[in-house]
């Protein structure tokens, strides 16, 4: 088994002599990175706003309990 990057793996004789096969764009991380951001913002601010919903006895404890533990949507 090959312990090399799958593309690698496929075309072994490509990479012998230390020249680059691929490089990833930066900009695509920045954006996964932007986007975790933006989803972890959402997070916090909709749990921010059923706990003032939840105080004013707006919405019931499990909704808010639902907010607090919901995994990442990343």
């Amino acid at each position: 088994m090959c312990a090399s990057p799958l593309f690698l793996c496929a075309f072994p004789k490509l990479k012998k002599d230390g020249r680059k096969v691929a490089e990833l764009d930066k900009k695509d991380y920045a954006l996964g990175v932007e986007a975790a951001q933006a989803q972890y913002d959402q997070m916090v601010a909709e749990t921010a706003r059923l706990r003032k919903l939840y105080e004013a006895q707006s919405v019931s404890k499990n909704d808010l309990d639902k907010a607090e533990i919901s995994p990442p949507l990343f």
